[in-house]
Order: structure tokens, then sequence, then C-alpha cells
């Protein structure tokens, strides 16, 4: 995935040098309203992706195009106290055990079920990319080559053009038959 934001937001500017710095990692969290410049608590999602920050460039405007990878989910559960100059510092808590679950939640799914499931998903993607035409070619066959239906699930999610409200419920599911179902 990648975002561009502008040398103006330094904070995000900030948090992103200070990544680099480290182990290139960053815990990304959705506001609930972008217009909010100094979101608090409330003005945050409380579900969202710690990332691997795999490249950063400066492009024209005075933009930063930021690509990351998503590693895994993270729930908020503090923001720490901040100086007016630093950047939004948090505490957060890995969510390994939902994923866990869901993952137990698929294993236990009937082989004739994951295969239905598989298809089907696999025949509405191919729909959205007959009728889109706007995705790669490439990458449309390696979707379409993705044996495992979770990782089919996920890969659909990240590769299809979502609000950033259905990017936030599917990361907020807590089962994968519902992710499946918004997807679906």
């Amino acid at each position: 995935m990648d975002f561009r934001i502008t040398e103006e937001q330094e904070l995000m500017v900030q948090a992103i040098e200070e990544a680099m710095t480290k182990d290139q990692r960053i815990f990304l969290i959705t506001q609930k309203d972008p217009k909010v410049e100094e979101p608090s608590e409330d003005d945050l999602y409380k579900i969202g992706t710690v990332a691997m920050i795999k490249q950063v460039a400066k492009v024209p405007k005075d933009m930063l195009r930021v690509l990351v990878e998503g590693m895994e989910r993270a729930e908020l559960m503090q923001l720490e106290e901040k100086q007016r100059t630093d950047f939004l510092k948090t505490k957060r808590r890995l969510t390994d055990t939902q994923f866990a679950q869901m993952q137990e939640e698929e294993e236990n799914l009937p082989d004739t079920v994951k295969e239905a499931m598989l298809l089907s998903m696999r025949e509405l993607f191919s729909v959205y990319c007959k009728e889109n035409q706007k995705m790669n070619q490439e990458q449309v066959r390696q979707t379409l080559e993705i044996d495992d239906i979770t990782d089919l699930v996920d890969h659909i999610a990240v590769n299809i053009p979502l609000t950033f409200k259905q990017r936030q419920q599917i990361l907020e599911s807590t089962s994968f038959s519902e992710r499946y179902e918004i997807l679906g």
C-alpha cells in the first residue's frame, strides 16, 4: 500500500523519519474525521496496522510518497502524552489472538465450503476486473492463482478500491466469515 502526505503534515513526517531511523515499523491508524488537525484518542479508530516502511520518496508539490507493507493488526490502547512538537505516540497491543481465532475458524470449515468460497471470491474478483479494467493484468493473474481463501480475501481487500470506512470495517472484523461477507 502506498499513501502520500504533504511535507506540511509535520507530525506524520516526524513519525516516518523516526521509524526509518529505528526498525522501520510504524503504527498506522485511521482518523474518524480526516479534517481534525490534532486528533485526540476519541478521534481515532481503535484498530490499526503495524506496517513496515519499504520506501519513502519525495514527489512534486512538496509531497512524500510512502510505500508500506502491513505486518499485523494492532489495537490502540492509549495515546501517550505529547509535547506540542512531538508526533503522535501510542501504546498498542497486537491482536494476534484474534488473528489466531480467525485462522482456526477458517481451518474448521469443511474443504467443500472453502473450495466454494474460493471459487465464488475468484468469480466476483474476475467480474470486478472485467468491469473496471484498471488493475494491472499481472496483479489480476497473481490474485486469481491464490489457493488459500483467507489469503485471497486479504489480497482482494487490499487491491480493490474501498472507502476508508469499508477498509476499517474489514480491519476490525473479528472473524474470517465476517471479512468474507463484507467483500462478497
